[in-house]
């Protein structure tokens, strides 16, 4: 965490929703792009996990 925020310095890299779908997921035992990958939590999620990756110098999934 304190290598990223050198990277990013006080700028907000993604926004997830509040959203029922991680409590659901969870309940599930899932991951919140398992339990619906087009609802809306699961795309914030997704592009997180790209801005991060990205920022770490891996390539996009």
């Amino acid at each position: 965490m304190e290598w990223f925020g050198g990277l990013a310095g006080d700028q907000t890299v993604a926004t997830l929703p509040q959203s029922e779908a991680f409590v659901q997921a969870g309940a599930a035992g899932k991951s919140v792009v398992e339990f619906d990958r087009r609802g809306k939590a699961a795309k914030a999620t997704l592009a997180l996990v790209g801005t991060v990756r990205e920022a770490a110098g891996f390539p996009k999934e």
